[in-house]
């Protein structure tokens, strides 16, 4: 969450997708809420033009094969699973279980650039 709120207005999307069990879709949602796992204004137009309404999911479904599938093919299961996409589609860091924030954050300024003047993520 803390990185979603550094990079956030260079482009750089954080999209949840929550596995829990639909009775527990009120805590998830409190959550993220108390996260502030927010929508930044630079996202906001990409949304729009996607024809998505939040960039928080919960997946419904008991077969979790489809969403594994759908998200990271190297995927072989457990939770939480990290999955940092470019916007061209390149898997750009992967991690099944607890994040390394500083190995992640490595690869968001790899792929931006360490200043505003490097890319922005949606360009």
């Amino acid at each position: 969450m803390d990185l979603n709120k550094i990079f956030n207005n260079r482009g750089f999307e954080l999209i949840t997708v929550s596995v829990d069990d639909a009775e527990n879709l009120g805590k998830v949602l409190k959550f993220l809420e108390k996260e502030a796992c927010s929508l930044p204004e630079a996202i906001q137009q990409t949304l729009v033009n996607e024809k998505r309404t939040t960039n928080n999911y919960q997946y419904k479904s008991s077969d979790k094969d489809v969403l594994a599938d759908a998200l990271d093919a190297k995927w072989r299961g457990g939770y939480p699973h990290t999955v940092l996409i470019a916007p061209e589609g390149e898997v750009l860091y992967r991690q099944t279980g607890d994040i390394d924030v500083l190995e992640l954050r490595k690869a968001i300024v790899k792929f931006l650039g360490r200043t505003y003047a490097g890319r922005q993520w949606g360009n």
